[in-house]
């Protein structure tokens, strides 16, 4: 397990988190997909499926408190992955309450094929990739029903490939993330800053959170960038801002605000 450069996955001090990868490797085959340019530099191009047993424990080291990104060279509900592992997987997220786990999937139908909903940690939060509106409606397997239900359920538009309509519907939505594809490959899909806006300004009118990746620079200027949490997260912050007196000395009354944005924060990017 290592530290992220992925800038919304940040520790309570506003530090990089970490990335946790007990399985590896995609069969999605997405054609600007960055795990598949890893594999081809450390594992001869070699991206298929595999389970790692002795990575599993890895978060069971980790004392302080972290978000934790579950499987970013995977996809934690392909076809591939058996139930075993994340009956392993889950058992650690359990024993460390400390932490978040946030994951994301393009097969979000799968989800409850693993999963049992109201069963499930506060501190895995689940999401899925939409990258244009033909995949909206992956949003209906991860959008959050019932108020009991702990944990939150975000959705990344990253690639973002098109512009999204005013009637979408991202109720049960806790948390917006937008980026662009990056890299320079070929058919290479560059986001429009009017897509961006559109998007950040239906989520906001929903009044959920929007975290824009640095990645959206220089369509959006630095400074402009939201970097807007979720609700749980502050929350689970706030013991932490207690004790340890960080993140710049900014008190309660600023965290309550919800936002973060970039001139608050050193990103690793």
């Amino acid at each position: 397990m290592q530290r992220t450069n992925i800038d919304w996955c940040l520790r309570p001090d506003g530090k990089p988190g970490h990335s946790w990868n007990p399985a590896f490797g995609c069969e999605h085959g997405c054609p600007y997909c960055y795990g598949q340019v890893i594999a081809n530099r450390f594992y001869k191009g070699d991206f298929s499926p595999r389970f790692y047993p002795d990575r599993v424990a890895q978060p069971n080291g980790l004392r302080k408190p972290s978000m934790i990104f579950l499987g970013s060279m995977t996809d934690m509900f392909g076809v591939w992955i058996e139930q075993i592992w994340w009956d392993e997987i889950l058992k650690v997220i359990r024993d460390n309450p400390q932490h978040i786990f946030a994951t994301l999937t393009k097969a979000p139908e799968r989800i409850r094929s693993y999963l049992v909903i109201d069963e499930l940690p506060p501190n895995l939060w689940l999401g899925t990739t939409v990258e244009s509106e033909d995949e909206a409606r992956r949003m209906a397997w991860v959008r959050n029903p019932y108020e009991s239900v702990k944990g939150v359920r975000f959705v990344s538009f990253e690639p973002l490939h098109g512009k999204f309509e005013w009637d979408i519907d991202l109720e049960g939505i806790d948390w917006v993330i937008i980026g662009q594809e990056t890299g320079n490959r070929k058919d290479k899909i560059p986001a429009k800053k009017e897509w961006v806006i559109e998007l950040a300004s239906i989520a906001t009118d929903y009044g959920i959170p929007v975290w824009m990746k640095d990645n959206l620079v220089p369509l959006i200027a630095k400074e402009e960038l939201l970097r807007e949490m979720p609700t749980e997260w502050k929350n689970w912050l706030k013991p932490v801002i207690k004790a340890d007196d960080i993140l710049d000395g900014r008190g309660e009354e600023e965290l309550e605000a919800g936002e973060l944005h970039a001139k608050d924060m050193v990103l690793s990017r």
